[in-house]
């Protein structure tokens, strides 16, 4: 059974899952001990699952019979779930046999399942493995999508299609409000990947008719429909722009960000259709030492600049010195306590 000219068809599949295995030796084995290449993890060039010897793939006993699919590995954080753990997606979309995802914490399967839920996936055909497993037959297909790697058509088809049965069922039209949303990030954990004086943001751009979305309050249905319906949307880069995968029809996309723009989004845009443009906004760059998992400081000139595009005029009044001062204290006090809690 050949899904891909780089597929694998397995006998007796070698699969290291679950707590008591280490998660950089997570992954699909050949009978051999050797890593199977179509299940294989990259970030950019570098491999992240896959790295037992043969000689520790060999102790793995416990066998279950049939023949299977590969799904991925089941991820924490929302948007490796959606680019990574189901970048084989469009498996469900055929056939009927059972699809193997392999878990490495307990805790990771809450937003899994809801995410299965929410696609309208079939949980029949759903198997956990949570611990080393002997497939008798595995045939694993090479992802649709590599983190700031690759991209297939198949990948974002799969997801375009799924996006199209849940605005059926909840009887919603695409690109139907034309009302612009803003994304924001003002809500998020403060100790990473937070933008510091994007409230300021938000209140400039509510006060000029822009919808202020904080979309770890909606739930994964929600954020969905949110981009189903959407035409225009922007807010700094993050993994709540994933949801775009759902949609088909042509967006008009904000892409804000203080550093460089993850390869993750440029792929993805690669093969839609939309009007999408990309905006570096400054930061204090004397107080931000920021790494992408650290949070960012905006400037007076960064917040001005994040409003401009969007499509509203701000000036320096705009943005009161009091209230930026504010956000560099907590700034400065957040990184303090980063820093004290590395010490520790």
């Amino acid at each position: 059974m050949k899904h891909h000219e780089d597929a694998e068809d397995l006998n007796d599949a070698r699969i290291l899952a679950g707590c008591s295995v280490a998660p950089g030796l997570t992954g699909v084995y050949r009978s051999d001990g050797e890593p199977c290449g179509a299940a294989a993890l990259y970030a950019g060039k570098e491999r992240k699952f896959g790295e037992a010897t043969p000689d520790r793939v060999e102790q793995v006993t416990g066998r279950r019979a049939g023949e299977y699919l590969y799904g991925g590995v089941i991820f924490k954080h929302f948007g490796h779930l959606l680019l990574e753990t189901f970048s084989r997606l469009t498996l469900f979309l055929h056939g009927d046999l059972p699809i193997i995802f392999l878990e490495i914490r307990p805790s990771n399967l809450d937003l899994f399942w809801k995410m299965v839920d929410t696609m309208g996936l079939p949980r029949r055909r759903i198997v956990v493995l949570d611990r080393p497993t002997i497939i008798e037959r595995l045939h694993v297909v090479p992802p649709g999508f590599r983190i700031r790697r690759s991209i297939n058509v198949s990948f974002v088809e799969g997801y375009a299609e799924i996006g199209a049965r849940i605005a059926r069922r909840l009887g919603i039209v695409e690109n139907s409000n034309s009302v612009p949303v803003y994304l924001s990030r003002a809500g998020v954990n403060r100790t990473g990947r937070h933008y510091f004086g994007e409230a300021l943001v938000e209140a400039i751009l509510a006060r000029h008719g822009i919808e202020v979305v904080r979309p770890e309050d909606l739930a994964f249905q929600d954020q969905v429909a949110l981009w189903l319906t959407r035409r225009t949307l922007g807010g700094f880069v993050g993994s709540a722009f994933h949801p775009l995968l759902f949609a088909s029809g042509c967006k008009t996309l904000t892409y804000l960000t203080t550093t460089r723009i993850n390869p993750n989004f440029r792929l993805i845009e690669s093969l839609k259709d939309n009007s999408s443009h990309y905006v570096k906004v400054a930061s204090e760059a004397d107080l931000n030492r920021a790494g992408s998992d650290e949070p960012f400081l905006l400037s007076r000139d960064g917040v001005m600049a994040a409003c401009r595009a969007m499509g509203v005029a701000a000036d320096p009044d705009d943005v009161p010195e009091a209230e930026l001062a504010e956000c560099r204290a907590a700034y400065r006090a957040t990184l303090a306590g980063m820093a004290s809690g590395m010490a520790r």
